[in-house]
């Protein structure tokens, strides 16, 4: 009787059991969509040349096949989150009962007993609710898994998905968040400190809690040593290695963040948020790295230097001598933070002060200064400013650019928290300090405001090498190649040449005869109403009778305007269609002194026209794009190519642009020693700084100036300003892109004339140029003699132009 009892209290039992499984079985999802992962995963955006530049992501996740996890960090992650893994099939009925007892004794769910397998349920399938009907789903999905997929790819899936902390997903990118290192290169002691993340990643996080880390680092290392995974001795030894954690870093917003964020909103604008935020796609660019750096230090440097001029702003604080030990002790915890390949993190002895290295940036604080020269401390080091380093900081006054300082002490004072570069880390300062004395050779720095921009393309196919949108883009992500909209000042004065050259209805020539004389004419004023406007040269002087050539190269104001009210605005407004200009032209005389608005952008497409000899070339950015499985979805070779001016005229320019650098405002240029043209610009009031130059194979544009528009200061030119900055960038560019001379298309002819009369120089001239003309406009009649009386000084007709 007791038997058919229990018998059937047996079958009740199992079929109470076998009904909560159907129960808990309804509507589960299937596990057959786990052969086919595919997760976020991050996009990639390369230059040229392979270096990873920039990353998009939701989930910092890089997807690793099993056969590059490593096997100490498999066991490292098997031994601490489930030791038995290979030996169950997806339920751990041990590892469940514990929790079942700690559940009970602490009235609430608060340990889960799960195995890995289980984990990947609960990732992939489930939600992280806390309940009992989960958690039954979860047995259930965890059996059906270990039926489907083998240990690896169960592994595979876990290792590949788990958070791991401070955005990384996965043990690729915890590998690179916290070692900067790939997976197969982490050490046992680093696996060991990553396999203790997952149960909590905020509260085991080395960045934040080293000691909670290290502690469950233990943890992980014992387990594996328990488990048989490794010896106690290698255990003990991984746990006695030190950690060096890397510097975990934005690269879109480090390496060349204007580029990387123009690709961006390309991408985004093209394929949608998503799929460039989770379907990791593969981006290549055109930028060229060595020339992206060379660009980026080059309007570092340039704006600098400009910004310099102006005078020194002053010091970063002043501080009273009980405050400055503090400050000193705060220098040296920075340097030791940014020195070195490791990371600082609060728990771990700080690495040893490194020591000052040439061209190091850091603050110091002024501990007595004299007319010749300063003490500064940089923390523990000493170093010195002599006056000849910080001529420079005088009073600043826009107004009065390029003064120098006569004693350091009117600039400097005890206490001044400044900005320093190091010069010389060591040097004998015996003639300052006294005899034996050495110390560290100091410049003067402060927070530059002007800000400058540069982009650079390639002529054959449009590729854009470099792009530059400020200085600094943390402190403002604007764009000041695309976004940045200001007056092109004289570097809009070829569009006017060019389309004189090209007027049906006129017969202009490099050799013309323009009057250099006052022009009066009207102008939209910053309310809309029309002004009266007489412009001037830049000397305030004016030249009379001269070349149109000698109009453009010396970029004479009057000379410019005079061509223009002869051809007309309105015929220069329809000619500017084929030079590609997207922003508003106001139809107006001032626009042939680029009174207009445009991008830098904008520039340099409208003078490849120039460049290309005729063809309007477009800039692009992105190469190629691959999804995840490498499939093309986009591809470019070149940018779009438009005919916009006939060859023999756009080699006229080229000539003129020439000589602007041969014997214009753009000499300094020479120094390249390649044959190069190009034009310079300065904007009313010296707000704006331009010059726009090419070789026969990249043309590059440079803009400086203050973001919020304002004065750079008399006698900042754009010859001062930004022709420095893309003569330092064209030194990098040259080596990669070797010496050749521009092509003469057809329909070119040469002539040697007098430069100041146009006509043909006679053979004792000291005058004598070659020039490009169209064909059949060259001169034929010869300059006057010397001391000869020439007739056309008896008429006025050329005077009217």
């Amino acid at each position: 009787m007791v038997l058919v009892a229990a018998g059937v209290l047996a079958l009740v039992a199992a079929g109470a059991a076998w009904g909560v499984l159907l129960w808990a079985s309804r509507d589960l999802p299937t596990v057959d969509g786990l052969r086919h992962y595919r997760p976020p995963v991050v996009t990639s955006v390369l230059s040229a040349d392979g270096r990873l530049v920039g990353e998009f992501f939701e989930e910092q996740r890089y997807v690793v096949p099993y056969e590059r996890i490593p096997r100490h960090v498999i066991d490292a992650f098997v031994a601490a989150e489930d030791a038995g893994f290979f030996q169950h099939r997806g339920v751990d009925p041990m590892g469940m009962a514990r929790a079942a007892l700690r559940n009970a004794r602490e009235g609430r769910l608060a340990q889960g007993g799960s195995t890995i397998t289980q984990q990947v349920t609960r990732s992939f399938l489930l939600t992280r609710e806390k309940s009992f009907e989960r958690k039954l789903k979860e047995v259930i999905l965890a059996t059906r898994i270990e039926e489907t997929l083998d240990k690896e790819q169960i592994l595979h899936l876990y290792l590949n998905q788990i958070f791991l902390g401070h955005g990384a997903y996965g043990v690729e990118a915890a590998a690179r968040l916290y070692f900067g290192k790939h997976v197969e290169d982490l050490t046992l002691a680093e696996a060991a400190l990553v396999a203790g993340l997952p149960q909590a990643p905020s509260r085991y996080t080395p960045i934040h809690h080293y000691d909670a880390a290290r502690a469950r680092q233990r943890y992980v290392l014992d387990q594996m040593a328990d488990n048989g995974f490794v010896s106690r001795p290698e255990a003990e030894a991984a746990f006695a290695e030190p950690l060096c954690f890397a510097r975990k870093r934005d690269l879109a917003r480090t390496e060349a963040p204007h580029y990387v964020e123009e690709v961006r909103r390309a991408l985004v604008a093209r394929y949608g948020h998503d799929a460039v935020y989770r379907e990791g796609l593969e981006v290549e660019t055109a930028m060229e790295w060595p020339l992206q750096e060379a660009a980026r230090e080059a309007v570092a440097a340039g704006t600098a230097l400009v910004d310099r001029r102006l005078g020194y702003r002053g010091p970063v604080a002043r501080l009273p001598p009980e405050e400055v030990p503090a400050e000193l002790s705060r220098i040296d915890a920075e340097r030791r933070a940014s020195g070195g390949s490791c990371a600082v993190v609060p728990g771990i002895e700080p690495p040893p002060l490194p020591p000052l290295t040439e061209g190091e940036r850091l603050r110091g604080v002024v501990d007595e200064a004299r007319d010749g020269w300063a003490t500064v401390r940089l923390g523990s080091h000493m170093g010195v400013l002599l006056l000849s380093d910080v001529r420079w900081a005088v009073e600043r006054d826009p107004e009065r650019p390029r003064r120098r300082l006569e004693k350091v002490g009117k600039a400097l004072a005890s206490g001044d928290v400044v900005r320093v570069r190091v010069l010389a880390p060591d040097e004998d300062m015996a003639g300052t300090l006294g005899p034996g004395r050495r110390a560290a050779r100091l410049a003067l720095e402060h927070e530059v405001e002007v800000d400058g921009a540069l982009l650079s393309m390639r002529l054959s196919d449009g590729a854009v090498l470099a792009m530059v949108g400020g200085r600094d883009f943390e402190a403002d992500e604007f764009n000041l190649v695309t976004q940045a909209r200001r007056q092109a000042g004289s570097t809009f004065k070829p569009f006017v040449y060019a389309a004189a050259l090209d007027d049906p209805r006129r017969a202009y020539t490099p050799s013309t005869i323009v009057l250099d004389a006052p022009v009066v004419g009207f102008k939209e004023g910053d309310g809309g109403e029309r002004e009266v406007w007489k412009p001037g040269n830049a000397d305030g002087d004016f030249l009379g009778d001269t070349t149109f050539r000698r109009g453009l190269i010396l970029s004479r104001n009057n000379v410019t305007l005079r061509i223009l009210q002869d051809i007309g605005v309105p015929w220069l407004r329809e000619y500017l269609g084929r030079f590609g200009f997207e922003s508003e032209l106001r139809a107006e005389l001032g626009m042939g002194l680029g009174s207009n608005e445009v991008t830098l952008w904008e520039m340099v497409r409208a003078y490849s026209v120039f460049a290309t000899l005729g063809d309007r070339r477009s800039p692009w950015l992105v190469a190629r794009v691959r999804d995840r499985d490498g499939k093309v979805l986009e591809e470019t070779r070149e940018g779009e190519l438009a005919a916009a001016m006939d060859p023999a005229t756009a080699f006229v320019m080229v000539n003129l642009l020439t000589d602007v650098v041969r014997s214009g405002t753009a000499t300094r240029a020479l120094a390249l020693e390649v044959p190069l043209a190009g034009k310079t610009g300065t904007t009313n009031g010296f707000k704006d700084a331009w010059f726009m130059g090419f070789t026969p194979e990249v043309l590059s544009g440079v803009w400086v100036g203050f973001r919020q528009p304002r004065s750079l200061g008399p006698g900042q030119y754009g010859a001062d300003c930004a022709l420095p900055i893309w003569i330092d960038y064209m030194r990098a560019v040259l080596p990669r892109y070797p010496k050749t001379d521009f092509r003469v298309p057809s329909g070119v002819e040469w002539a040697t004339v007098d430069a100041a009369t146009g006509r043909l120089a006679r053979d004792d001239s000291d005058r004598r140029v070659r020039v490009a003309f169209r064909e059949g406009t060259a001169p034929t009649d010869l300059a006057p003699a010397k001391g000869e009386v020439d007739p056309a000084d008896f008429f006025s007709a050329d005077k009217e132009l």
